[in-house]
């Protein structure tokens, strides 16, 4: 049997590349989505958070404020899970984070590119009292 096939990683699947060569796969990955309220952006990573791909609604040609709209932020969804099936990743830990537009839209189209999502964080910061208010003006 060969030596390499004995040494797996963590995560990994080894895929046969020719008759006598093999490579690793990964199957577990991290799938970033920050959703603000004028872009969103998001990001392919490895378990151990080196990241693969990275894509954003500027750099898919939509400019100022198409940038915000909800055809943007699917056009994004669909780009990433369709790279992450490319790159041979079959299960994601999926992390949120902003207030923008399309959050509930993306797990849709993600179900739909056939990825299977472990876990969904969300890191949506969130104040716990917020600033102090201005004072109210007496007339």
């Amino acid at each position: 049997m060969n030596k390499k096939l004995k040494k797996q990683r963590r995560g990994g699947k080894y895929t046969r590349i020719t008759k006598d060569r093999l490579k690793l796969r990964p199957v577990k990955g991290i799938l970033s989505l920050k959703f603000s309220r004028n872009n969103t952006a998001g990001s392919l990573s490895d378990l151990e958070g080196r990241i693969k791909y990275k894509v954003s609604a500027g750099l898919l040609d939509f400019k100022n404020s198409k940038k915000s709209t909800f055809y943007a932020s699917e056009s994004v969804v669909k780009q990433l899970a369709s790279k992450a099936l490319e790159l041979g990743y079959d299960t994601i830990f999926l992390h949120l984070s902003g207030n923008g537009r399309g959050k509930n839209r993306c797990l849709d189209l993600i179900n739909k590119k056939r990825l299977k999502v472990l876990s969904i964080l969300d890191f949506t910061s969130s104040p716990h009292n917020g600033c102090r208010p201005p004072k109210i003006r007496r007339l």
